[in-house]
């Protein structure tokens, strides 16, 4: 079905979020929010998608009588940019509460630009991060106290991620990620990361050409 104005407007009314807070959590200008909700323009198909992903990230489900707010904690991000789409949730979540985001077998080296510029607007937002990579790769463009290696045998560069009350699974082939809210396994999932990270050695050198 085709998403209505009237229910994106009744979405942003149930989240209690201004247009501001929608255009911020879109990751698209107030203006934009404002002329498809006052209809002063036909937006393009992007911008829509936009929308739609982040209330459905916030759990609103467009049904053909209107929107509901979803009780299930499970969503799928999948398809193009969703990695993108992901470290943008990942910014909506933690911008207000500066918590840190950690990752399990991350590697700078297959982040295209676009993801590194994400990870550049999460930095300059004060939100703090952790990384899990492999032994021996020297291509890290954090400080290396935000990096513990892992075993080589141990590793496989599948990146799951947890913040605040979410965890990631990226999976199928590095191609979707589901996303957990369930404040439990992202506790347990924290004190295996801590666990790991305690155990792990710090790397002492960096290659990078570029760096955050």
């Amino acid at each position: 079905m085709s998403v209505q104005v009237s229910q994106i407007r009744a979405a942003r009314a149930m989240l209690d979020w201004s247009q501001k807070d929608l255009a911020d959590h879109a990751g698209i200008s107030h203006v934009s929010i404002r002329n498809l909700e006052n209809e002063n323009n036909i937006p393009t198909k992007t911008t829509v998608d936009k929308i739609i992903n982040a209330l459905s990230l916030a759990g609103v489900v467009f049904i053909d009588s209107g929107v509901v707010l979803k009780k299930e904690t499970v969503t799928t991000i999948e398809g193009e940019g969703w990695y993108l789409r992901l470290l943008d949730d990942v910014y909506n979540t933690l911008i207000d509460s500066k918590c840190e985001i950690l990752f399990f077998c991350a590697d700078d080296r297959a982040s295209p630009p676009e993801v590194n510029n994400r990870i550049r607007k999460i930095r300059n937002a004060g939100i703090r991060m952790r990384q899990l990579v492999e032994d021996g790769n020297t291509y890290l463009m954090g400080p290396l106290n935000e990096y513990r290696y892992m075993p080589k045998e141990r590793y496989t560069n599948y990146v799951s991620l947890v913040y605040g009350e979410k965890v990631a699974m990226c999976t199928d082939h590095n191609s979707k990620a589901i996303v957990f809210k369930d404040p439990m396994l992202s506790t347990m999932l924290t004190n295996v990361f801590d666990a790991l990270w305690d155990t792990c050695k710090e790397p002492e050198k960096s290659n990078a050409p570029e760096r955050f």
